[in-house]
């Protein structure tokens, strides 16, 4: 039996890093498949595509059939099927189980193969498709996609769901396997997209959908959104590297400028002070010498594994989210809920942005899934409408008659990485003094035109799998996740579509253990609030040296102890304020000392540890924007949404402006300087814009507005210039303590050392080279990262400031991940320019700004902005379209409104349905 850890031929994003990064891709037709029933033709559409001739009882548009099958013996009614000016799907149904079956076919007909990749992925079965080019990756997610003792937990799941989820689930299937029947018996109507074609993907094993798939699907963005451990991994590396001081001095969790969604601030647990001639102060309140020492326990336990931690996230690279090397927070969210106290209307408002990967087609999938009322003076018992995501039934993020809702990452920590003890023989680890036996899995990878595989899984029964083994220092590492015991969350999917009132939603919000987002939600009685509730392990033996951000000892000292309750956990209903502001930030303040652990044995919310959340910036623009004298309506809170105001340059330029030693600027530092200086007295004071005339790189001129271009130079120059600063700043330590001289600390480190010197352990020391015989203050450094940016613009554009146009490199692509990262870009979209910059609100941080990498492949997944009037009426806009066929009228339009921030108005009447659909028609 083989049993290794092996690189992946394509690594996570290769494969298609989830939910949110994955492609659509379908292909032509297999050989039809005498076993699958035959389906009966009628239906249909309608909608904001032109209707176009009725073959066989459906409706084709756009050269496309949209038809659905019929008639399915398990529909109890005629389903009507409209579709809006941009391809939302709209259903009225006479049962809930009707609608889900229709919403199943058309996820299907437009996104299969997007669902189809979904699934496979946490089942460790990408090889039917690609072969051996995916075995790596399966190998690792058939391991860690298990319950610690190595069972499916997609049917742990199914166990746990309700009858009517059970009904919702299987309901779905069946719509799916309609459009599969269809596509599998040669219909030149059902047709999966073009990527399906390319050589690398064998569609011959396509199989039946399950209820269970779905399930596989949802355990994607759980995973994608709460399991940690290869940052665990990295940190270890990192601090074993570096030691104590200049690791948490460069790559630890304490803000520059402390917030929380609670309002708590640094208290009695602060760090050490740095005075201004450089040495420490110890504050009195503070045993500085015993956490020293818990440092170094912590030090010389990594240290001594260190070997395995390099290896471990070495192997773990194709099975764990990589994310890029110096910004660690590319992924996140804002949402935000206003009572009715602060609108203008007298209603309560919501807005939500997740902030995930952007890809082709796009995450979600607009739908409308209303069942019938009695009469037409009754309310629908089920109606709801917001963004899906394909593969699974309901709505995600959306809103009913009564009630709206968003999330965002809490950023709760999750995970534990465990190092264990290996027995003599190998074959056992040691844990409270005993030997315990390591289970063993057979599994067997079946790979597209190539004989199948067989590899062996190890799990540690009481934490999970085994990510890395060292066998010849008897020592291994395993990773302990909530996601190993999730259950009931799919309940969520029925129980808030369903919901009338704050009190509601968080009764729904309960049956949630593992999903790790913050939901906020508000109600037609203008209630709003705030419930991250998920089931979070106790650590009440947390400390700087057993850190749960680092490896732990897995001999027993740091188990975990009953989960939270959700009672304790931090939350608000209807605050005083009028004001809930969350975008994956500290909930609690307990990391305005930059040690979470401090808090943990706390009462109350301080116990739900979080791992390096968000450091705020967007948080703090938000609320500062929201909470004004002036009441809301729809315009303030859309502009909102879309601000582009770079909280960091507000910050942290004056400081630099003032303090830069003029008399060493290089005549390129000078023109650089010029660039900035005018900034703040802009119309719109640190403003992002693009700077061009069209987002279309091809057919981009300068802006016509000198305002425009002269702002987008300023923000281009101050992105060249924070990463200047972090290379002149950290560079030198970070070298020569790593042997690594492209490793450059975390962006935060650089703000820390402006704005905050005191929670730096090395304080202003830091603005020395030591690699200089010159004793460089903060003025020099300030001065040579200036004329370094200088020089940058000159190489690049020369002299002309007119050319310095941030849209020219600050870019976004959708990208069909799996055949872009094999070096196909032909079913990628894109490049356009962008606006926006580093922890903007309306996000688009940079890939990389110290490899000078500025487009973003990560966004606003959508923005959705909502009145809670009866009925809601709301907005949305999504960088992509509904249906992924490259000639389809509705293939990307939607994305051409995201780019140029325009709304779309979200049809929920009947009566506005109808107006936005051409045609409506009924099946069968």
């Amino acid at each position: 039996m083989k049993y290794r850890f092996r690189t992946s031929s394509l690594s996570w994003f290769q494969i298609c890093l989830s939910l949110c990064l994955l492609c659509a891709c379908d292909d032509d037709h297999p050989p039809s498949d005498s076993s699958v029933g035959e389906i009966a033709a009628g239906e249909v559409i309608a909608g904001g595509i032109s209707a176009g001739e009725v073959i066989a009882g459906e409706i084709t548009a756009g050269g496309m059939t949209t038809g659905m099958p019929g008639p399915l013996s398990q529909l109890s009614d005629t389903v009507q099927v409209q579709f809006d000016e941009v391809g939302g799907l709209h259903l009225n149904c006479k049962t809930q189980e009707d609608c889900f079956t229709a919403q199943g076919y058309y996820h299907a007909a437009h996104r299969f193969t997007q669902m189809d990749i979904n699934r496979l992925f946490p089942q460790g079965k990408l090889g039917e498709r690609v072969g051996n080019l995916a075995l790596d990756t399966d190998i690792r997610n058939r391991l860690i996609f298990s319950t610690k003792d190595g069972q499916s937990i997609e049917e742990q799941m199914w166990s746990a769901c309700s009858e009517e989820s059970k009904r919702m689930l299987e309901a779905y299937a069946r719509g799916v396997n309609a459009w599969l029947a269809k596509w599998r018996a040669g219909d030149p109507d059902a047709q999966l997209s073009d990527e399906y074609n390319f050589a690398i993907f064998d569609k011959s094993t396509i199989k039946d959908w399950t209820a269970l798939d779905s399930l596989s699907v949802a355990l994607v963005l759980i995973q994608d959104l709460t399991e940690r451990s290869g940052r665990h991994l990295r940190n270890a590396r990192l601090l074993s590297d570096l030691g104590p001081e200049l690791y948490f001095d460069t790559f630890g969790d304490a803000p520059a400028f402390p917030t929380s969604v609670l309002g708590g601030s640094a208290g009695v647990n602060s760090v050490a002070t740095i005075t201004m001639d450089g040495k420490k102060e110890l504050p009195s309140d503070r045993n500085y010498a015993e956490g020293e020492s818990k440092l170094n326990l912590l030090f010389s336990r990594l240290k001594s594994n260190k070997s395995l931690f390099k290896k471990g996230q070495w192997e773990s690279r194709s099975a764990w989210r990589h994310l890029p090397e110096h910004n660690p927070q590319v992924l996140g969210s804002n949402n935000w809920v206003i009572s009715a106290d602060r609108s203008l209307s007298d209603q309560a408002w919501l807005s939500n942005d997740p902030h995930l990967g952007l890809s082709n087609p796009s995450v979600w999938y607009l739908a409308h899934l209303r069942v019938m009322p009695e009469s037409e003076q009754d309310e629908s018992p089920f109606n709801v409408i917001g963004v899906s995501l394909p593969g699974i039934p309901s709505i995600v993020i959306g809103h009913n008659e009564h009630l709206a809702w968003g999330m965002t990452t809490t950023y709760y920590d999750f995970t534990d990485v465990y190092i264990e003890e290996l027995s003599a023989d190998g074959e056992h680890v040691i844990f409270n003094g005993e030997e315990v036996e390591i289970l063993r899995r057979e599994d067997q990878y079946n790979l597209a035109g190539m004989p199948s595989e067989q590899y062996e899984s190890l799990y540690v029964p009481h934490h999970g799998p085994i990510i890395s083994i060292d066998r010849e220092a008897g020592i291994a590492a395993t990773m302990r996740w909530t996601g190993q015991d999730a259950d009931t969350d799919v309940e969520f999917l029925l129980a808030l579509a369903q919901a009338k009132t704050v009190h509601d939603a968080q009764e729904a919000i309960k049956t949630v253990t593992t999903i790790g987002q913050n939901f906020v939600v508000a109600d037609d009685q203008g209630g709003i609030a705030w419930f991250p509730y998920n089931r979070l392990p106790s650590r009440p033996w947390a400390s700087l040296d057993l850190n749960p951000a680092f490896p732990l000892p897995g001999d027993g000292q740091a188990e975990w102890g009953p989960a939270l309750a959700y009672e304790s956990l931090p939350q608000l209903k209807n605050p005083e304020s009028g004001l809930i502001v969350t975008a994956n930030h500290d909930m609690t303040g307990a990391f305005a000392d930059g040690d979470p652990t401090n808090d943990a044995q706390l009462e109350g919310p301080a116990q739900a540890m979080q791992e390096s959340p968000a450091n705020g910036y967007r948080y703090s623009q938000s609320q500062r924007l929201l909470d004004r004298e002036e009441p809301h309506d729809r315009a303030s809170l859309t502009e909102i949404i879309h601000d582009r105001e770079l909280l960091l340059a507000r910050r942290l330029l004056p400081v630099i402006l003032t303090t830069v030693d003029l008399s060493v600027l290089s005549e390129s530092g000078q023109r650089a300087l010029s660039i900035l200086s005018p900034w703040s007295e802009s119309s719109r004071p640190y403003d992002c814009p693009a700077g061009l005339s069209t987002d279309a790189l091809d057919l981009a001129t300068p802006s016509d507005d000198p305002q425009e271009k002269s702002d987008s130079a300023a923000c281009y120059v101050f992105h060249v210039l924070y990463a200047e600063l972090g290379k002149t700043v950290f560079g030198d330590e970070l070298s020569e303590a790593s042997g690594n001289n492209n490793l450059y600390p975390y962006f935060e480190a650089i703000a820390r050392l402006i704005a905050r010197p005191e929670v730096l352990r090395g304080g202003i020391a830091y603005w020395d080279d030591i690699s200089t015989e010159t004793e460089e203050d903060m003025s020099l450094s300030i001065a040579e990262a200036l004329n370094k940016t200088g020089s940058y613009f000159n190489r690049e554009y020369g002299s002309n400031v007119d050319e310095w146009l941030w849209g020219k490199v600050h870019t976004v692509t959708l990208t069909a991940s799996v055949l872009n990262e094999a070096g196909v870009r032909d079913y990628n979209n894109g490049p356009y320019a962008n606006h926006g910059g580093l922890y903007t609100v309306d996000v688009a941080n940079p890939r990389n700004l110290y490899s000078r990498d500025y487009d973003h492949g990560a966004g606003a997944s959508m923005r959705f902005v909502c009145e809670l009037t009866s009925p809601p009426q709301c907005q949305i806009e999504i960088p992509g379209g509904q249906v992924h066929h490259r000639d389809h009228p509705h293939y990307d339009d939607l994305l051409r409104k995201w780019l140029k921030r325009e709304p779309i108005l979200m049809p929920f009447t009947q009566e506005a349905v109808d107006h936005s659909s051409n045609e409506v028609q009924q099946w069968p």
